[in-house]
């Protein structure tokens, strides 16, 4: 007994020390994978290349970056006079416009629309103002030059901005911008001066106008979507058609035996395969998992973090219900924020430029935004019955204002004769006449 227990156990370290070399998988144990406890899924810096890689790979981050830029400009601005002496504006308002308007889509449009794309993507960019004053980037703009191009610069572009500091390296409050040092191998040249940069920032809470990008607090959720993606793909591939294992026949070689492996690694709709007698095949029917409810998880982050409702970041899919009149308002609120702190600022500096150069009429003015609204024909009526309904009962109510103050003022006046107030002495006390004190003793 001792003899065959002492052969099996030999050969079976023989047997050990052979496999894995000549068998390979699934004969051979696993190699061991290395795994670095300090690294996760999340990273703690995110780079401008991987922001631009989910902006190029990522549909989500596509909308967020991109479509909603475009969506701040769809509906347009026109132009309210704010001139004091001037009592009927809509006329000159019409003309502003049309001249303002005009001059924005043949020429600043697309640039603008482009430097704030890359705002949104890398948390600010530049864009660059020619002016035809024949001074280089470097040096202050001459008064009243005319701008003649304008380029968007990417941030990638900028090697380091330059802010105004004392001699000992402070910085002097309030934060101002003293100069644009680029890459020169990809600008030749090394120096704008302020005066000739449009600075797009999208806003976060940095105080040096670098902004944030519209990717970064949402990032680490599209990077849970692009897995669930990848997981959505396998559970299909998985659980579409069964598994099949096989285990090779008693007396296979090692050579019948990779053969096998090799043949079972692409199957295909015309694969066909002989193998040794005594092959045994399994098939296999794993359950599929549904990845809808783990992906809610991470959409519903990505819309809070962006401000852009499910429905607007998704689209209505189909057999689905169109998006909400809510949702299209929230959305619409987001769109006029951007209007108002980025866009507003940066093209009534521009606007006074031009109007200095004499390009465009030379009047105070503001930039009123159309509504971004996007609503149906019967809820437009809706609205439009609401606000002609509330307008109706304002004037009612100014109406009777007006109409009670018109009758006071036309009613005598009601004199009243003087309240003569008793004497002290004649008024009782509160509990009944003063008892006299008798004196004792």
């Amino acid at each position: 007994m001792s003899i065959i227990t002492d052969s099996v156990n030999v050969l079976s370290s023989k047997v050990n020390d052979v496999l894995p070399a000549e068998l390979g998988f699934p004969y051979s144990r696993p190699t061991k994978t290395a795994y670095d406890a300090s690294s996760t899924l999340f990273k703690a810096v995110i780079s401008d290349e991987e922001l631009l890689e989910a902006f190029l790979r990522n549909p989500l981050a596509k909308v967020i970056v991109n479509d909603v830029a475009e969506d701040a400009f769809e509906k347009g601005f026109r132009i309210h006079c704010t001139e004091k002496d001037i009592e009927d504006t809509d006329e000159i308002d019409e003309e502003l416009t049309t001249k303002f308007v005009d001059y924005f889509n043949k020429n600043i449009k697309l640039p603008t629309l482009l430097s704030y794309k890359l705002a949104r993507l890398y948390g600010y960019s530049l864009m660059l103002v020619g002016f035809d004053d024949g001074r280089s980037l470097d040096k202050p703009v001459k008064p009243r030059a005319k701008p003649i191009f304008y380029q968007g610069i990417d941030k990638t572009w900028v090697h380091e901005i330059l802010y105004k500091k004392n001699p000992d390296g402070d910085f002097l409050l309030p934060i101002k911008i003293e100069a644009y040092q680029m890459r020169t191998d990809f600008i030749a040249s090394e120096t704008i001066h302020p005066d000739r940069i449009l600075h797009f920032e999208n806003p976060g809470i940095d105080m040096l106008k670098t902004g944030i990008s519209a990717l970064l607090p949402c990032y680490d959720d599209l990077t849970v979507i692009k897995h669930v993606t990848w997981g959505a793909g396998q559970t299909m591939w998985r659980s579409g058609n069964q598994m099949v294992s096989v285990i090779g026949p008693p007396r296979a070689s090692a050579d019948q035996l990779d053969a096998i492996d090799n043949a079972m690694t692409d199957i295909n709709a015309q694969s066909a395969m002989t193998f040794p007698y005594g092959t045994v095949f399994e098939a296999h029917s794993p359950s599929g998992l549904n990845p809808a409810p783990y992906a809610r998880i991470p959409l519903d982050n990505i819309a809070a973090a962006t401000r852009i409702p499910l429905s607007i970041l998704i689209g209505a899919q189909q057999g689905a219900l169109a998006s909400s009149l809510t949702d299209q308002r929230d959305y619409a609120s987001t769109l006029t924020a951007i209007q108002s702190n980025v866009i507003t600022p940066l093209l009534t500096k521009l606007f006074w430029a031009l109007q200095k150069a004499g390009e465009l009429p030379y009047k105070k003015f503001e930039i009123v935004w159309e509504n971004t609204l996007t609503m149906s024909k019967p809820e437009e009526t809706l609205t439009e019955y609401r606000a002609a309904l509330t307008a109706e009962r304002t004037f009612d109510l100014e109406q009777k204002k007006k109409a009670a103050e018109t009758e006071s003022a036309t009613q005598p006046e009601l004199t009243t004769a003087p309240i003569v107030q008793p004497v002290a002495a004649e008024i009782e006390p509160q509990y009944g006449p003063t008892v006299p004190e008798v004196p004792v003793g």
